[in-house]
């Protein structure tokens, strides 16, 4: 201040002390599926010190920061779906008269790449003759840009659709005339949610529209009212044997008439079928009754269907019964009441069943031959079930308490399309099937055949005699199986699984087109182990896949398999386009030491013909064109998880000589002699101290890669090994002999 009296006026500088604050703003909307979003930053004032570390990002990643003075840039990237947002901390940045800045409250955005689904549902019950029927599609969010357009149908057109958000209706209109099955889709991408993403594709609904349902065919000796047809009922009041496949809408048996449907015909009924008391309908074995719809619409316990077998005194079978109270005694009345059983899953033990009580629906059961039976060649056995046909929709509860092997069965009078049970939505806990085959006497992971939708492992060789039993995708009637499942809950059958097969057995007729596949078989001279297979499947992954990967049922013993998350599996599922630079590694368990064998079975698909396929041993050092020659090697008992591997390339064999080292020797007791084999190196001299350091044994041009030494006494002690070859490698390894 300077004095008023000498003329000078007062002045006073103003002070700054606001802090500076600091907006966020963004032109990508919430919700939203972009990756990378980007943000500027506006403060109220130029600011100095600002950084990437002042701003505080949430459930996300920043990245590109930029800007000076009161504007700057950066980019985030969401790090999973749900909210991510960025902050800005207090005291980070300056203005000019050094404030520092307020803290800045979140900016959130929601991040969504998750697709809506959509479902499409009807109250109108299958089959029906109305000629038009409404359907409703339920998203599992709101979505936009659904139109009438993005409906499709099979033997049917849509129109009047309505709705908004996430519920939407229409009407299907048949297009054809008589008995039909209408399918309508709804394909992937046709509407988005909020945040942009398409939808996925809709389970196709099918539902069997049947022309009115009034003009019968009679049977009375010959056929009144002209032949039968698809969408037209049928009445017996005599007699009828099928010399050929029958179809009708609906069927009505009277008394006394017995109508027969022989070994490789088929029955189809869209509607109910009606026995009346007196009346009778047989489908022999190997004959299929094909019905439709969700519910069990049928009337009469008169039918009788047959399904063969061949056992000894001692075998067993897996049945299931496809009628409903089919007594277990009396399905079988000569065996013993205590040889029936069902399987606990949780202890993965045989439980006694009560023979006294019925089949429940598409639950499994063993059941012993007849005691009468003898011991020696297999004698037929002509399981007969009477009672109500099941039809509609089943479910049976299964567990994942233990290991999650559960008994169930096919619970319809026809074969049953194991793939589309395995694709079922409903389904898509249950691992894999296994198959009891009783081929040997014993029990045990052997006498099982293994199918998922790569497909099979067999138990047994393809050029066995009897052939092998190789499921071919089609479960008979009358056969339970076990189902390995991931998680409790049901196992879903439904009358659209059904199917008119006719082969009578599970064995491989034609592959699938689209698979490539691999079958190798493990053996040690005449004793055979089991059969593992690898194939390159449209769906399959290179992880763990609960549809395409098979465990082994019975992992102790001998084994080959492929080791999959930490399991053991008898059949891998490959992604798809096959490469030749894959390698799949397969694991070895040798419950004794001794020689094994691994041999090609055989391949489907691009493996059928021109692909190579090499088997190597990275225990051995050593590379086996599979096709030409199996691979036999020796083993020390134990398990080797690492060991092999299937190659497609020749390139790891060269022309150097192997490595010998004392991995690469296997050692072991067979009898009272000493086993040595080096692999693929030639032996010139092996000598044997114990650990003294006296020499036991030693011999000199060998020549060979294994030899049998029979002069030593076994005496459960430490010896030492040394091992040479012609071009002077050695290698020492310690055995208990």
């Amino acid at each position: 201040m300077l004095l008023s009296g000498l003329g000078f006026i007062s002045q006073t500088k103003a002070q700054d002390t606001t802090r500076p604050s600091a907006t966020i703003t963004t032109e990508t909307a919430s919700p939203t599926n972009t990756t990378a979003i980007l943000f500027t930053i506006t403060w109220s004032e130029p600011v100095t010190g600002f950084t990437l570390i002042d701003v505080l990002p949430s459930n996300a990643t920043i990245y590109s920061f930029s800007g000076s003075g009161d504007t700057y840039t950066l980019r985030m990237d969401p790090a999973s779906n749900g909210t991510s947002s960025i902050s800005i901390l207090a005291n980070g940045a300056i203005d000019a008269a050094g404030n520092p800045n307020t803290a800045t409250g979140q900016y959130s955005i929601v991040y969504d790449t998750a697709p809506p689904s959509a479902a499409i549902t009807s109250t109108t019950s299958n089959p029906t003759s109305a000629a038009s029927f409404p359907i409703t599609i339920t998203f599992s969010e709101s979505v936009v840009g659904f139109t009438n357009g993005d409906i499709t149908a099979t033997n049917a057109t849509i129109t009047n659709l309505a709705g908004s958000g996430a519920a939407y209706t229409a009407t299907v209109n048949s297009t054809l005339g008589g008995s039909r099955t209408i399918s309508v889709n709804i394909a992937a991408g046709t509407a988005a949610d909020a945040a942009g993403n398409g939808n996925t594709a809709a389970s196709t609904f099918n539902i069997n529209y049947i022309a009115s349902c009034s003009s019968s065919r009679i049977w009375i000796g010959s056929w009144i009212g002209g032949l039968p047809v698809a969408d037209q009922p049928v009445v017996f009041l005599t007699n009828y044997t099928a010399a050929s496949n029958l179809a009708a809408c609906s069927m009505q048996i009277n008394s006394p008439a017995v109508v027969t449907f022989p070994s490789g015909t088929n029955l189809t009924i869209t509607g109910n079928i009606l026995v009346n008391s007196g009346g009778q309908l047989v489908m022999e074995n190997n004959a299929n009754l094909i019905q439709a719809g969700t519910e069990n619409n049928n009337t009469g316990t008169g039918v009788t269907v047959r399904r063969n077998a061949s056992m000894r005194r001692l075998d067993y079978v897996y049945w299931s019964s496809p009628v409903e109270n089919q007594n277990l005694q009396a399905f079988s009345p000569a065996t013993l009441p205590g040889r029936f059983y069902t399987i606990d899953e949780q202890t993965n033990s045989f439980l006694p069943a009560d023979p006294a009580t019925s089949f429940a629906p598409a639950k499994g059961y063993l059941v012993r031959a007849p005691n009468t039976y003898t011991d020696g060649p297999a004698q037929p056995f002509a399981g007969s079930f009477t009672g109500r046909p099941n039809s509609g929709t089943i479910t049976v509860p299964v567990t994942a308490l233990g290991e999650g092997y559960n008994l169930i069965g096919n619970p319809y009078p026809s074969t049953v399309n194991a793939d589309l049970f395995l694709a079922a939505p409903a389904n898509q806990n249950i691992e894999a099937l296994y198959f009891w085959t009783h081929l040997a006497s014993t029990g045990g992971g052997t006498n099982y055949a293994t199918y998922n939708s790569t497909g099979t492992a067999s138990a047994t060789p393809s050029n066995t005699d009897p052939a092998s039993a190789t499921p071919n995708g089609f479960i008979q009637t009358g056969q339970a199986f076990i189902a390995q499942v991931s998680s409790s809950g049901n196992a879903n059958f439904t009358n659209f699984m059904r199917a008119a097969n006719n082969s009578d057995q599970f064995f491989r007729t034609a592959s699938d087109a689209a698979k490539s596949r691999i079958w190798l078989n493990l053996a040690s001279g005449n004793a055979f182990f089991n059969q593992a297979m690898v194939g390159y499947v449209p769906g399959a992954t290179n992880g763990l896949d609960s549809r395409f990967d098979g465990r082994l049922i019975e992992s102790t013993g001998t084994r080959l398999y492929s080791p999959i998350g930490g399991g053991e599996y008898t059949i891998q599922g490959r992604a798809l386009p096959f490469g030749t630079a894959d390698a799949v590694v397969l694991g070895f368990k040798a419950a004794a030491a001794g020689t094994f064998t691994i041999s090609l079975d055989h391949a489907d698909g691009l493996f059928d013909e021109c692909q190579d396929i090499f088997l190597k041993d990275n225990l051995e050092h050593s590379v086996t064109d599979i096709r030409n020659a199996p691979h036999t090697f020796a083993s020390a008992s134990g398990t080797f998880n690492e060991r092999f591997e299937i190659v497609y390339q020749n390139t790891t064999l060269g022309t150097g000589n192997p490595a010998l080292d004392a991995d690469s020797i296997v050692a072991y007791r067979q009898g009272n002699s000493l086993h040595i084999n080096a692999g693929s190196s030639l032996l010139e001299e092996v000598k044997v101290y114990d650990l003294q350091g006296r020499l036991l044994y030693q011999k000199k041009g060998i020549g060979a890669s294994s030899l049998a030494i029979s002069t030593l006494q076994p005496s459960q002690q430490l010896l030492i090994l040394q091992a040479a070859t012609p071009e002077g490698q050695t290698a020492a390894k310690k055995i208990l002999f």
